[in-house]
């Protein structure tokens, strides 16, 4: 059982983003990743140590001033004779249930890609690109963030809120608040700025292709050198989606 499979479901039909984790694990635009168990995000290297020449320029941009994802999440009580001010009592009423709120976030991405399509399909051809890889080609940076994801049923626990009135809705919660786990088992991620989104590519192999002797473009702007595999035209770069990275069961 994947612990984080509903999260990660939810952040990719939200926004078609996938969900880095651990979410506190911090990865960046270039970086060549691989998935461990569970879904895990591995930092194998940085393209830019793969191949000579500049990268794409990354942009950066605003995105939301912030973000509420949740399944199954409800506020049950708030600034009660039992509740410190600014604190809610939260529950989370089935397994895996979970909440994501996060603070202003900025995108950075490559400004184009179409050159890295290349560039991998030729890193691919010379052998020096695993089947497992996959390239960070836009990450979403919050200022901070709260993760909670409940590892059992009926999981009650107590949240930072703003302000100190009564808190009626999850939109109260603050981005970066220590959850407070009262009852139940739950996974909790208490972060300041942190990348817990990204978008990457990766190669996959066409069921039909045809054999090449050589390769134009090795990253590197040389003269044509022979390719280690066979059928380079059968290989395409893709995006990565949710199904790809091992997070859902």
């Amino acid at each position: 059982m994947v612990i984080a499979d509903r999260y990660a479901r939810a952040v990719w039909k939200a926004d078609s983003l996938l969900a880095t984790w651990t979410p506190d694990r911090r990865i960046a635009v270039g970086d060549v990743v691989s998935r461990g168990p569970g879904g895990g995000v591995l930092v194998e290297g940085k393209l830019s140590d793969l191949v000579d020449g500049e990268l794409p320029r990354v942009a950066v941009t605003e995105a939301a001033t912030s973000t509420l994802l949740q399944s199954g999440v409800t506020v049950e009580a708030s600034a009660d004779a039992g509740l410190p001010a600014g604190v809610a009592r939260i529950s989370l009423t089935g397994s895996r249930s979970f909440l994501f709120t996060g603070g202003t976030a900025r995108l950075k991405s490559f400004e184009t890609v179409a050159g890295l399509r290349t560039r991998l399909v030729a890193l691919s051809g010379l052998g020096r690109w695993d089947a497992e890889w996959h390239l960070v080609t836009a990450v979403r940076e919050h200022s901070a963030s709260t993760v909670m994801i409940a590892e059992s049923d009926a999981v009650k626990a107590e949240i930072r809120v703003q302000g100190s009135g009564i808190v009626e809705s999850l939109a109260g919660i603050t981005a970066g608040s220590r959850v407070s786990v009262t009852s139940g088992r739950a996974a909790t991620y208490t972060m300041g700025r942190c990348t817990p989104f990204y978008e990457a590519l990766r190669i996959r192999r066409r069921l039909l292709g045809t054999r090449v002797d050589q390769v134009t473009l090795d990253g590197r702007g040389g003269e044509p050198v022979p390719a280690v595999l066979d059928d380079l035209d059968s290989l395409e770069v893709v995006r990565v989606t949710v199904y790809d990275v091992g997070m859902l069961d």
